[in-house]
């Protein structure tokens, strides 16, 4: 009774880790924003029946921000599918509306869920292989690992796929685990190459190579038939799953045949511009990203070997571990390595890992070693869990984008119904806005999220907008004031815990748990602080913060709240708000300048300089659109070289067929035009490359010109207030001066 209810609480403890990562960093990032949207729009906007185009124009995401390829919607469609019954039930028991973010906790939930169910049925198939109690500490291994609990409910597409493979490896180690062959084995190899082939075809092409290595393996154990096995599963496989995403993507993004993957994988491995984000060497995935995935070292440096070593599991163990070290070894011939792409393999290292850990706490009673080699395993098992919690909670701090937007709608008055205009930078998409955190459609909130450069530095661009999300508030052109600042994390580092400002930042994370969590940092910061006064003179291991994202408000320039940031203009804008205030008292003294005269002298004076600003921006443009030019006829020349006259032949043909060509300066220049047209074709492009030179001199002249001149008028605006404001001054006075004589 006492295992039953251990097994019932170990098989809970994978969902509620996984949910409790979700409750901390509610938040996604870019990599998940694809899915993250088409979630959002086929479940809050529907499938449209007719005129799909238009509807997708007007509604998803996809056509607006389309990316470099397109991606499936297989999985969103999926996850839309099954949270639409959890978005009826919370609209029923909500009936004045839900947050849209609750559905996004909601979908992100859901996925979590089955690959927690995932995993927790391929714990029956560690239990086949090794035992039950290699079984629980493959659940209590896996729940101390940060990655796959982190990421279990995250959308990105290694997290689609993830919950078949493991279904996939869960059934190839219960038929491995079996020595009499039977239908049933049978049956599971041939779901599980089934499963490979279609995961693999609508979600991750890498997991071809996961499938390939199975497959060899099995074919030279003698466990599979090619004919009977082999073919007919990869068949059905490829038919369903081409069927699947070539029928559903075809149809969202309006072009058919479609399919997603195929191209994805063209892109990125065919054409390499996966190596764009970056190359890492070749033992990276066995180095580094495995140790970290599975994150217990004991796990990996013990009970691993130990597994591997032990006659009594060693079959089994090699059976699981070599086709997947295989696949991570073809894979790590590509340059571009991230640790979620071999994250399929985790399950299957776990269970070998759980495993030598079986071996181990069986025989803890036997002998002083194996006692403390149980010892050793429940301390790294524990600093497993805090190691996890606490990357957990640096990674919560790591989503100011939508924090700040979310800050953004507290701070707005519930009372303004005028639309408000938001802006939000690159940074604030990137690290957790999505349009779950949008407002709706009908609400007072309009978003955009222009990223064209040369729309940005336009100052008309920016006076539609009341509020910017901005990472950079320099760059944005404009009056604006810093109406929130949201901080995020900036590394890990040596702080000093004597004053509070190195305290760990509270957690971002809103609800009914955020009060005790914070609580629980409060208490450690105290602690943290006493122990660090005592053992190390204050300094002690903090979470760095910085400020990532500035919530901006737009002023008033005719009735602002605080003066601009340029010393210069605050004196100018104090001396005229005292000019506009004395204004009634002057009021029929002798006046020399009218009202409306010193308000356009003033425009002048306060708003050129934001012109200057974008000015000097675009100039700083055309200087590297400029120094580009300059590389690109540097290198025609470089190849026109090789055509040099040392050459006795070249000599000879040159003049024999030398002209003479009069240019835009008037003078004259020898061209040597050769039968050879590659010589032809680089001298005419180098024509080109000097027409784009010159008009991009030209532009920067006209540029610098029209700086100085609006400089020079912001100048002399500035003068005349000042002049302006010393003649107000003497009629204040003057006034004044009259009003004591007049009496008499």
């Amino acid at each position: 009774m006492a295992r039953q209810l251990i097994d019932v609480i170990l098989a809970g403890l994978l969902p509620l880790t996984i949910l409790v990562h979700l409750y901390l960093a509610p938040y996604t990032k870019v990599e998940e924003s694809f899915n993250i949207q088409a979630i959002h729009d086929t479940l809050l906007h529907g499938i449209p029946t007719r005129n799909a185009t238009a509807f997708f124009n007007s509604h998803y995401d996809h056509f607006t921000f389309p990316g470099p390829v397109p991606r499936t919607f297989v999985g969103a469609v999926v996850m839309s599918g099954l949270t639409r019954p959890l978005q009826i039930i919370l609209n029923l028991l909500s009936p004045g509306g839900v947050d849209k973010f609750t559905f996004q906790l909601a979908a992100r939930g859901v996925l979590g869920l089955l690959n927690a169910a995932a995993l927790v049925h391929s714990k029956r198939a560690i239990d086949t292989a090794y035992g039950k109690v290699a079984g629980r500490w493959y659940i209590i291994l896996q729940a101390s690992q940060f990655h796959v609990m982190f990421y279990a409910s995250r959308t990105l597409p290694n997290m689609f796929a993830f919950s078949i493979t493991t279904l996939a490896l869960s059934n190839l180690i219960s038929a491995q685990a079996v020595a009499i062959r039977s239908q049933k084995s049978v049956k599971r190899r041939r779901l599980a190459l089934y499963l490979l082939t279609a995961s693999g075809i609508i979600f991750r092409s890498e997991i071809a190579i996961l499938l390939a290595m199975q497959t060899l393996y099995l074919l030279l154990q003698g466990k599979t038939s090619l004919i009977n096995e082999v073919i007919p599963a990869g068949i059905f496989g490829l038919i369903i799953g081409l069927g699947v995403t070539v029928s559903v993507d075809s149809f969202f993004w309006q072009r058919f045949p479609l399919w997603p993957e195929f191209i994805g994988f063209v892109y990125n491995t065919i054409q390499g511009k996966s190596s764009d984000w970056g190359v890492s060497p070749w033992h990276y995935y066995f180095i580094n990203a495995i140790p970290r995935l599975l994150l217990n070292p004991i796990s990996w440096s013990l009970c691993v070997p130990l597994a591997l070593v032990n006659r009594a599991t060693r079959k089994t163990s090699l059976d699981i571990m070599i086709p997947l070290l295989a696949f991570v070894a073809i894979y790590s011939v590509l340059p571009h390595k991230e640790w979620r792409f071999i994250i399929y393999i985790i399950p299957g290292l776990t269970g070998v890992a759980a495993g030598g850990a079986s071996w181990i706490w069986t025989r803890r009673s036997k002998s002083i070693l194996y006692r403390l080699l149980s010892l050793g395993l429940i301390a790294s098992t524990i600093a497993s869990f805090v190691g996890s919690f606490s990357l957990l909670y640096v990674s919560s701090l790591n989503y100011p984008g939508g924090e700040a937007l979310t800050r953004l709608h507290e701070l707005v008055p519930s009372g303004q119904q005028t639309p408000i205009r938001v802006y939000m930078d690159n940074l604030s998409c990137q690290t957790g806005v999505t349009r779950f955190l949008e407002q709706d459609a009908g609400s007072r909130f309009v978003y955009d999220k222009t990223e064209d450069e040369t729309t940005l530095l336009d100052p008309a661009f920016w006076q539609q907008f009341d509020y910017v999300l901005a990472e950079s508030p320099e760059r944005i052109i404009g009056s604006w004031e810093v109406a929130d600042v949201i901080h995020g994390y900036s590394g890990v580092g040596l702080g000093n815990l004597a004053g509070k400002q190195d305290s760990a930042p509270a957690l971002t994370t809103r609800g009914f748990i955020a009060r005790p969590l914070n609580k629980m940092l409060g208490v450690y910061n105290e602690v943290a602080r006493v122990a660090s006064q005592k053992a190390t003179g204050g300094r002690w291991p903090v979470v760095k913060m910085a400020p990532k994202i500035h919530i901006l408000k737009r002023q008033d320039v005719t009735n602002m709240a605080k003066p601009p940031t340029d010393p210069r203009l605050q004196r100018c804008l104090t001396r005229l708000e005292h000019l506009l205030a004395s204004w009634e008292e002057c009021n029929g003294k002798p006046d020399n300048h009218r009202k409306d005269d010193t308000e356009a002298l003033f425009e002048d004076a306060y708003i050129l300089p934001t012109k200057i600003f974008s000015l000097e921006r675009k100039e700083q443009d055309i200087k590297n659109k400029s120094g580009k030019s300059e590389e690109v006829l540097k290198s025609i020349q470089a190849r026109m070289d090789v055509f040099l006259l040392d050459d006795p032949q070249y000599y000879a043909l040159h003049q024999e067929r030398e002209v003479a060509l009069e240019d835009k300066s008037g003078k004259s220049e020898d061209v040597f035009l050769l039968d050879d047209p590659q010589y032809y074709g680089l001298y005419h492009e180098r024509e080109v490359a000097v027409e784009e030179q010159q008009r991009l001199t030209e532009e920067h002249w006209s540029v610098l010109a029209e700086m100085a001149k609006s400089k020079e008028t912001s100048d002399k605006a500035m003068e005349t207030n000042m002049e302006i404001l010393e003649e107000r001054h003497e009629l204040e006075w003057f006034g004044r001066i009259l009003d004591h004589i007049e009496p008499s």
